[in-house]
């Protein structure tokens, strides 16, 4: 059960799944298992259970030389079935087991106190799931090969209490289209490069002001528009967040202005 070990140098990668199709097979199995007494294999393992031949088959104990531990049912020489692992940096996986993977619905609470209850495939999170984390933050949405993959809800508690990011993921990063949202008021709408607003979005100031354009890397940068709650505008090019190249301003009293802007000052 090699594969087991190199899951948990990955992290916690695992799965659980409401009832059991094993069990007519194992019915039928039955009539073949025997016990014997811990059995040592020649890599350090240690097995203690039902065997069918010379094959762990039924439900038995694991446990590896460091610390890991498998309770479960396990067949032809391999987990499958329901099963726990308990895993040497303290990370716990309850679930069942296809082909000495976890894969299906599952928990696992990891030793960093966060805890995953969600769909896997052999051995990775994949599919619908919900993590916690330790202070209580929390992603709800898709995986995809271990990672926050496609669409999903953050929840952040913590430092960034109340904050929120509704949206596209990818390989665990804000990526693609969503909306982020502050604790007092501001909210950015639009698409995410790697956690960072970029491409077209609008962002929202808690005191009226309002930005629509492009971004790049977390900064204005390209065509905008910049709007102030009494009625000024700037239209034109932005650079590192700034107000940069050609634009058209048009005061509170409707009046326009067209220039050149430099590191956000008219040029006269």
């Amino acid at each position: 059960m090699q594969s087991i070990i190199q899951s948990v140098a990955r992290g916690c990668h695992c799965s659980l799944k409401g009832g059991s199709y094993w069990e007519d097979i194992n019915d039928e199995r039955a009539r073949y298992r025997y016990e014997r007494k811990e059995h040592a294999f020649p890599n350090g393992v240690r097995y203690t259970g039902q065997w069918i031949d010379d094959d762990p088959d039924g439900e038995g104990v694991q446990v590896w030389p460091d610390g890991g531990c498998y309770k479960g049912e396990f067949r032809s020489g391999r987990a499958e079935g329901q099963g726990t692992f308990e895993y040497a940096n303290g990370s716990v996986y309850s679930g069942p087991w296809v082909n000495d993977h976890a894969h299906g619905n599952g928990i696992c609470a990891m030793s960093d106190g966060s805890v995953y209850k969600g769909d896997w495939i052999a051995g990775k999170q994949d599919g619908d799931g919900t993590l916690t984390l330790r202070d209580g933050s929390q992603f709800a949405g898709q995986y995809k090969n271990g990672f926050k993959n496609g669409k999903g809800v953050f929840t952040f508690k913590g430092p960034r209490d109340g904050c929120s990011y509704e949206g596209e993921f990818q390989e665990d990063c804000f990526h693609g289209y969503g909306t982020y949202k502050w604790t007092d008021g501001r909210k950015y709408e639009g698409q995410w490069k790697s956690n960072k607003m970029n491409g077209f979005g609008v962002f929202d100031f808690q005191d009226g002001r309002k930005y629509v354009g492009k971004y790049e890397n977390d900064e204005k940068s390209g065509d905008g528009i910049y709007e102030w709650p009494d009625g000024r505008r700037y239209e034109g090019q932005f650079d590192k967040g700034r107000q940069h190249g050609k634009a058209t301003f048009t005061d509170a009293q409707g009046n326009r202005i067209i220039g050149e802007w430099k590191e956000g000052k008219r040029k006269k």
